[in-house]
């Protein structure tokens, strides 16, 4: 075979091999870009459960309101029964401002109930999220595979080439 044709061969080999690793390295750009997109939702998941626990947190604090102006009607009660001559005008007041605490309570309530679904949510859509992140993960693997399985084969062809062109 003359050095020439050797040489061409070589040349097609070269850029077969180039275009192959090109080809590689943008599926590995891909799988990487969506391993970013997997990390960019899992972040956005913390931030929400974050969020999640600074709310617990005010109503945690208003929580501690309510206990502080519902000390605050006790002690109130303690004196309108020693001074029963007003009692009957503080009793008004202190109605009025007990069906605020008791409604201002009940919203607590309702709150506290919706956040409880939202935080119970949260165990069913983690698994959603590790679900596709396995999902994902398994669709890679298998392109892997498979990208493993060409690149042998062609390592296997390209031996088959150079043993042709060396006999």
């Amino acid at each position: 075979m003359s050095d020439d044709l050797k040489e061409m061969l070589r040349t097609v080999i070269d850029e077969k091999f180039i275009q192959f690793r090109t080809e590689m390295n943008e599926r590995f750009d891909k799988i990487d870009g969506r391993l970013e997109q997997v990390e960019g939702r899992l972040e956005q998941v913390e931030k929400r459960l974050n969020n999640v626990e600074g709310r617990l947190d005010n109503v945690e604090g208003h929580l501690d309101k309510v206990e502080g102006r519902l000390s605050n009607v006790e002690m109130r009660l303690e004196l309108l029964e020693e001074g029963q001559a007003k009692v009957e005008l503080r009793l008004e007041s202190l109605e009025e401002g007990q069906t605020k605490v008791e409604h201002r309570l009940e919203t607590l309530e309702d709150g506290q109930t919706k956040l409880e679904r939202k935080v119970s949510d949260i165990p069913i859509q983690f698994e959603r999220l590790e679900n596709s992140i396995s999902s994902e993960f398994e669709q890679h693997q298998r392109a892997m595979e498979i990208i493993s399985f060409r690149s042998i084969k062609q390592e296997a062809d390209v031996r088959d080439l150079k043993n042709i062109i060396n006999q």
